[in-house]
């Protein structure tokens, strides 16, 4: 492999939401250790971002253990602290939620693209920032709320975790099924896995 030089994500700060979501829907698929090679290529994908899929593919297996060796953050959680204002490209979202209660038009946003086929629990930390961060002023517009997602992608998962884990801490839903998703989701924050074992199993 010709020699390239890589950039090497530091820690969870470094890490967008929306690899956050690839890294947690990788560690799922391979959760059973099945597949080493293909979990350590995996994690290249989604933490590498100028190695091409031909220059992954020809890794060996070594190089493979010894360049995910590097993403030491990976065995930490991100933290929770709460920052209510996040800015992202030159706009400023503020958290929108101070009383801690969905609006009929956000839960049924909520709910009806929680029934979307193939949406993963994972999924939903875009969803609830589309639906709590706003601009000043703004008022919530269910139209926006893909656009939205996508956006939010881009936030620093470092950013991120503290506004969903306080929002699905507080959040006191009208509908019992919505509860019980928000709960689910809560409890998955507080035990996401360590993949120490996954990263390297003879540990």
């Amino acid at each position: 492999m010709e020699k390239v030089k890589v950039i090497i994500p530091e820690s969870w700060h470094d890490v967008s939401l929306g690899k956050y979501i690839d890294f947690i829907k990788l560690s799922n698929k391979y959760k059973n250790l099945d597949n080493h090679s293909a979990f350590l290529k995996g994690l290249i994908e989604i933490f590498y971002d100028n190695l091409t899929e031909d220059q992954i593919d020809s890794l060996e297996e070594h190089q493979l253990q010894s360049l995910t060796e590097t993403l030491t953050f990976l065995n930490t959680q991100p933290t929770n602290d709460l920052k209510k204002e996040i800015e992202l490209e030159g706009e400023k979202y503020l958290y929108s939620k101070e009383t801690s209660k969905l609006t009929m038009g956000e839960m049924i946003s909520f709910e009806t693209i929680l029934q979307s086929e193939d949406f993963e629990p994972i999924d939903t930390y875009p969803l609830i920032l589309a639906i709590v961060l706003k601009k000043e002023g703004e008022e919530f517009d269910a139209d926006l709320i893909y656009e939205r997602m996508e956006l939010f992608k881009k936030i620093s998962i470092s950013e991120a975790h503290g506004l969903i884990f306080f929002f699905l801490i507080g959040e006191k839903a009208y509908s019992p099924s919505l509860a019980v998703c928000l709960n689910n989701l809560a409890e998955m924050m507080k035990k996401e896995t360590l993949i120490q074992k996954m990263m390297n199993p003879t540990v």
